[in-house]
């Protein structure tokens, strides 16, 4: 057990998920943070620089400030829906939730996810050339995902939005003149 989690459950978060629940939660953090590692050693071991640092933070930013990490993803609208919709890191979130809720949801889609960062993080510093391939495990991902997403019902239509209250009906109001100088009126 961390120190995080020891202080977290000593302030009162609540668990809801059994043993299983929080060895797949577990499971998938060791999933992730292999992916992780693998990535920023592949790009330190192939620029070998310390100005590689920016690099190797830049998409891990991008991927979590593009991603529910605050907010489940039912309830963002617009266009952040949909960018975060396609996200890899939404599913890893979205499952993280349900399994400390102890109601799992989309677990193995998760585990996917997090099998194919590691396959990408291998295969971009490769030295084969695999770029192509990476290319299609990445976009096989995003299909995956989005696929999932309208299996189950896609998401909720935004609402309607508020009627514009005319007083004149529908033809727009009268230009008024109030504004215009007494002098030339």
């Amino acid at each position: 057990m961390t120190l995080s989690v020891a202080v977290a459950l000593a302030v009162g978060m609540k668990v809801e998920g059994g043993g299983v629940d929080l060895a797949g939660l577990y499971g998938l953090g060791a999933l992730v943070n292999a992916a992780a590692v693998l990535w920023a050693a592949g790009v330190a071991l192939r620029l070998r620089t310390m100005q590689a640092g920016p690099i190797m933070q830049t998409p891990v930013f991008l991927l979590l400030f593009f991603a529910p990490v605050y907010v489940p993803l039912k309830l963002l609208q617009g266009w952040i829906h949909a960018v975060a919709t396609g996200n890899p890191i939404t599913q890893l979130l979205e499952a993280n939730r349900s399994l400390l809720a102890g109601q799992p949801a989309h677990v193995g889609v998760a585990y996917l996810v997090a099998a194919g960062l590691i396959l990408t993080a291998v295969l971009l510093h490769s030295d084969g050339g695999d770029f192509v391939l990476l290319v299609v495990v990445v976009g096989g991902m995003v299909l995956l995902v989005r696929n999932l997403d309208d299996r189950r019902g896609g998401r909720p239509p935004l609402p309607a939005p508020p009627p514009v209250a005319r007083p004149h009906g529908n033809r727009p109001p009268l230009r008024s003149a109030s504004w215009w100088p007494k002098t030339i009126r």
